[in-house]
């Protein structure tokens, strides 16, 4: 037969002698992710301020640049068109050059960069160096 045990003797698990664990490691858990929070933080300020340095070296426009800020695939966009357009008309840093072609052998060693650190397409680049042949 069962035996009944009185109330008193049963431990209850919200008194301060028995505290209940809810989630074993709990604190090192919550601290984990309190870093992670901070570090995603800290990173996506990071972003911002360098690619709002980036956008001013390249000449963009206020609404460009809380543009490249704010959204990363538009930003990147922008940045590609302008270092294409820096490219074709000769300009640099978001100045033209004086006589509004800029040397030819430039201009296509810095498309060729671009290409080569991957900030333009084959595609974009055997078009934006086609045009700049064509109008040289």
């Amino acid at each position: 037969m069962s035996t009944i045990v009185p109330l008193d003797v049963i431990p209850v698990p919200l008194e301060p002698a028995n505290p209940v664990e809810l989630l074993p490691g709990g604190g090192a858990i919550v601290g984990l992710f309190a870093l992670a929070f901070i570090a995603a933080i800290a990173f996506g300020v990071w972003r911002m301020i360098v690619v709002n340095e980036a956008s001013k070296q390249l000449g963009l426009t206020d609404e460009q640049r809380f543009l490249a800020v704010t959204d990363e695939q538009a930003g990147a966009a922008i940045v590609t068109g302008s270092i294409i357009s820096n490219a074709v008309t000769g300009s640099s840093a978001g100045t033209a050059a004086t006589d509004g072609t800029g040397d030819l052998a430039s201009r296509l060693d810095a498309l060729q960069a671009a290409r080569d650190r991957g900030l333009i397409t084959a595609d974009e680049f055997a078009q934006t160096r086609q045009r700049m042949l064509d109008e040289a």
